[in-house]
């Protein structure tokens, strides 16, 4: 079983009501395995493709409560940030406005592993 070989699981969804509500059952459901529920496994929910605007930290807020869980790291929505992902290439070697958000994103990321 892939729960069996994983050290941390990642789970990605966006903001929309359709994938919280997901990502809130799945959560729930990948829980109940053993490993997972003893804490042998980490599971780290992301929200990813957020709209970056005043009211982002809210929009966070509203998810983490819908899941409830913290979110390990959240990421933006534009087409900068696509395409430097579609790049394949380290996001500090770009010129898109919020790479250090971004960069502090993937460290916060890393840290929780």
């Amino acid at each position: 079983m892939l729960i069996d070989l994983s050290s941390v699981i990642i789970v990605p969804t966006s903001d929309s009501n359709i994938e919280i509500n997901a990502c809130k059952l799945f959560l729930k459901k990948i829980r109940q395995f053993k490993k997972i529920n003893k804490n042998k496994i980490k599971v780290i929910p992301i929200i990813n493709r957020i709209r970056y605007s005043k009211n982002i930290f809210d929009t966070i807020i509203k998810s983490e409560q819908i899941i409830k869980e913290n979110f390990g790291a959240w990421f933006p929505a534009t087409k900068k940030f696509d395409e430097q992902m579609t790049k394949g290439s380290w996001i500090g070697d770009s010129s898109y406005r919020q790479k250090e958000l971004v960069t502090e994103q993937l460290i916060r990321l890393i840290k929780a592993f």
